[in-house]
């Protein structure tokens, strides 16, 4: 299941490599995701990448423990930022117990991409 994960993040990276930039979009979308996780900053969180494109957003989070990973989702749903459709990956260590969160975020208008199945 985990590689199945990080194919499909994989994937959802490609697409915003060759999709390009929304500058008016993208900046706007950075800025509420940054001052949303700025208002959490107090949790277990750490900012590792905040990148948008032209039809989606990355976040990328690292956490101390899979609980203030968990923390950290309750508190910045529906907050300015985290309103679009999205697809959190929660990954974690086996080793320290740390733990790294993957959130893309999806423009309304459009639709996430269909993993093609490999015959």
């Amino acid at each position: 299941e985990r590689g199945e994960r990080q194919a499909y993040r994989a994937l959802l990276d490609r697409i915003m490599g060759r999709e390009g930039r929304d500058a008016a979009w993208a900046s706007e979308q950075e800025n509420q995701i940054r001052a949303t996780l700025d208002s959490v900053s107090k949790l277990d969180v750490s900012a590792r990448n905040v990148e948008c494109a032209r039809t989606m957003c990355r976040v990328i989070l690292g956490h101390k423990t899979t609980t203030g990973q968990q923390e950290v989702l309750t508190e910045t749903a529906g907050r300015p930022g985290f309103t679009l459709p999205g697809q959190a990956h929660l990954e974690w260590s086996d080793e320290d117990g740390s733990a790294v969160t993957y959130i893309y975020l999806l423009r309304f208008d459009t639709d996430w991409p269909e993993v093609v199945a490999k015959e």
